[in-house]
């Protein structure tokens, strides 16, 4: 007579392992796509943040060059201590051998709504920032050769941390100050400029940059 021999093993599984088994395998799936997610998230702002940064510094750069033959006698009116983001300019063009001095036609750097904004408290163009504004140059102001440049789009309605409030939020020694600001002590003008931008998921991304011109006489 023949012993009936004994299965080692099962066959299959039970429908107890297959839904731990789905579980477990769902949340290994789902911690991977969070992380994924959050890395992607995190990449996105880092380049935001740079992004912001270049566009501030090469904003910077382009008025420092055309500042830098600025004469402190023609700029209109005095930044002095106070500031002004909104200001007139002639360059040194030419000096005779007499000490004449020829003056170039005027610039102005005028800080303005930026395109599709009002100056409302209103995200009136839709791209998560309020009353920004646009940095621009006009060459021959005034003459019928008059041509406007945008220097800087996104630039903060305030600079840094500034709220409309009254207050030196930042503690710089000014209140309120505009997103683009220049000053003047003695013959050194300097200039700061902040600028912001936003992602779909409301992080916001702000730099400040500062630097100098030395005016001639």
């Amino acid at each position: 007579m023949k012993t009936p021999s004994i299965r080692s093993a099962r066959a299959g599984f039970t429908l107890l392992e297959v839904a731990v088994t789905g579980l477990m395998l769902g949340l290994i799936l789902g911690a991977a796509a969070l992380v994924s997610s959050t890395g992607g998230q995190a990449a996105r702002y880092a380049d935001l943040q740079s992004r912001v940064q270049t566009k501030a510094r090469r904003a910077l750069d382009r008025v420092v060059e055309q500042l830098n033959a600025a004469s402190q006698s023609q700029i209109a009116p005095d930044p002095g201590a106070v500031g002004t983001s909104t200001f007139s300019f002639r360059k040194v063009a030419s000096v005779s051998n007499g000490g004449v001095v020829t003056f170039s036609n005027t610039f102005r750097l005028d800080l303005l709504d930026d395109d599709g904004e009002a100056d409302d408290g209103v995200d009136n163009d839709g791209d998560l920032s309020i009353d920004e504004k646009q940095l621009v140059l006009t060459l021959d102001s005034g003459l019928a050769s008059e041509k406007n440049i945008t220097l800087a789009h996104d630039v903060r309605e305030l600079m840094g941390t500034e709220i409309a409030n009254g207050v030196d939020d930042d503690g710089d020694g000014l209140a309120d100050e505009p997103g683009f600001l220049v000053t003047r002590s003695g013959s050194l003008l300097t200039l700061r400029l902040t600028i912001e931008q936003s992602l779909a998921d409301r992080r916001v991304a702000t730099t400040t940059l500062q630097t100098a011109v030395l005016l001639r006489n």
